[in-house]
């Protein structure tokens, strides 16, 4: 019997073993189980250029959030999801601000920042803020505000075409507080309406 649980013991123990190196591999986490550099460079990256610098509104939670969920349905890593769904904010020529391409974890001033905006002062403090901020998410400190629930976000703007076509699907718009975009549930097959 001893036998038997020591050997299901490290049957466990090794299937455990298993799964945290194929996410490695996979590119979904990093060795130390702390979230990868590449990942928070990038929910970094597309939070200031969807909501600006300010982590308070929830928005940066709840977009982490919504990237980490797609990132594990399309079994990708967080930072090919943020590309996948945000490609602007990585492409500098494709970007209408494309200085939100050039932000990165060295903090350096991004190629094409404004030149009436002082990098070195408030503004790289608030980039670092915000990768930290994007961090603890990751690492589930901070709470989804979306309760888990959303799918997509966009402008909140009625002016804009991102709500009619979210309305449209017949997706359901979320609370998820004051946030400057609206974040959406795509029903699933079998939801009651």
């Amino acid at each position: 019997m001893r036998r038997l649980a020591g050997s299901a013991f490290r049957g466990l123990v090794l299937l455990g073993l298993l799964a945290l190196y194929a996410g490695i591999l996979s590119g979904r986490v990093s060795a130390s189980g702390a979230p990868r550099p590449a990942d928070a460079e990038a929910c970094a990256r597309v939070a200031v250029g969807e909501a600006g610098w300010d982590p308070a509104t929830g928005d940066a939670a709840a977009i982490t959030h919504v990237l980490r969920r797609r990132a594990e349905r399309r079994g990708v890593s967080i930072s090919r999801m943020a590309r996948l769904y945000s490609t602007g904010h990585f492409d500098e020529a494709r970007s209408r601000r494309r200085w939100i391409a050039g932000l990165t974890l060295a903090a350096s001033r991004p190629s094409g920042w404004p030149a009436q905006l002082a990098w070195r002062g408030d503004y790289r403090a608030r980039w670092l803020a915000m990768v930290e901020h994007v961090r603890s998410a990751l690492r589930g400190e901070i709470e989804d505000p979306c309760s888990g629930e959303a799918d997509h976000w966009g402008s909140r703007s009625e002016q804009l075409p991102d709500i009619h076509r979210a309305r449209a699907a017949g997706w359901e718009q979320l609370d998820c507080g004051a946030t400057a975009n609206a974040f959406w549930r795509v029903p699933r097959r079998g939801d009651s309406t």
